[in-house]
């Protein structure tokens, strides 16, 4: 009977234990814009949908800001807004972030390689 090879055995139960490797950051890209909005990432190999997702509120439609002007800093009476009207589109790029598990993601912004 041959003698086995613990060393091996070892190396198994070692690698086995190995961490995942983790997705950081990302670039996705927009499939489908919002209500219904779906991210592309890794060369569409996976689609993220509205429910894994949550967006900054720069990026949302419509974002209406408000603020307040004043000629007298102690009267900063008066109020305006902004009204945002750009919005992600087919196609668009955006930096993600994610939740430990990769099950929620984050859409940091809208960007634009260089």
């Amino acid at each position: 009977m041959a003698e086995k090879d613990y060393s091996v055995e070892v190396a198994k139960i070692f690698k086995g234990r190995e961490n995942k490797t983790q997705i950081g950051n990302i670039v996705g890209k927009v499939v489908e814009k919002l209500p219904e909005l779906k991210i592309s990432i890794l060369n569409g190999e996976v689609i993220l949908y509205r429910e894994q997702l949550y967006m900054c509120n720069s990026l949302m439609l419509e974002n209406i800001r408000k603020y307040q002007t004043s000629t007298d800093k102690s009267l900063w009476n008066t109020e305006n807004y902004f009204k945002f009207t750009e919005e992600l589109k087919q196609g668009d790029e955006v930096l993600l972030s994610h939740t430990a598990d990769e099950q929620t993601w984050f859409i940091i912004d809208k960007i634009t390689k260089l």
